[in-house]
């Protein structure tokens, strides 16, 4: 059975590295990647498009980048996200890592970073957690 890669997005540089970091171990080890991705608590944008929009055109494309690599990838959207929710996605869509990268300049400065913290802290799958 293959494995089946977790990594929670947000749109932010740090979300965005965490996704090539699961496509390239997607790649190597023959994974397939389910994106997460969850509504920054952050309204600083200067986009048109709400946030909702904007992730889920993220996830459109990152379906079709991982098509191009042979990569299976899958996703969905959080307004809100709780550690609750999160353990729910991980149990309903048989995740077995996550990949979260570790970004120490929001991870108790905004939910999304408090969130992500918890979670590396105490996950019911593994954490690959990049720096």
């Amino acid at each position: 059975m293959n494995e089946r890669l977790l990594v929670p997005y947000d749109g932010s540089a740090a979300a965005d590295a965490a996704v090539v970091r699961a496509f390239d171990l997607a790649k190597t080890q023959g994974a397939s990647v389910y994106v997460l991705a969850i509504a920054p608590d952050e309204n600083g944008s200067t986009s048109s498009l709400p946030i909702g929009a904007r992730l889920t055109d993220d996830l459109m494309t990152f379906a079709r980048i991982g098509a191009q690599l042979g990569i299976d990838v899958d996703g969905s959207y959080l307004d809100q996200a709780t550690e609750a929710l999160v353990r729910a996605v991980i149990e309903t869509h048989h995740i077995d890592r996550v990949v979260l990268v570790r970004n120490e300049a929001t991870e108790n400065s905004s939910r999304n970073g408090r969130l992500l913290k918890a979670l590396a802290g105490n996950c019911p799958v593994p954490v690959t957690l990049l720096t």
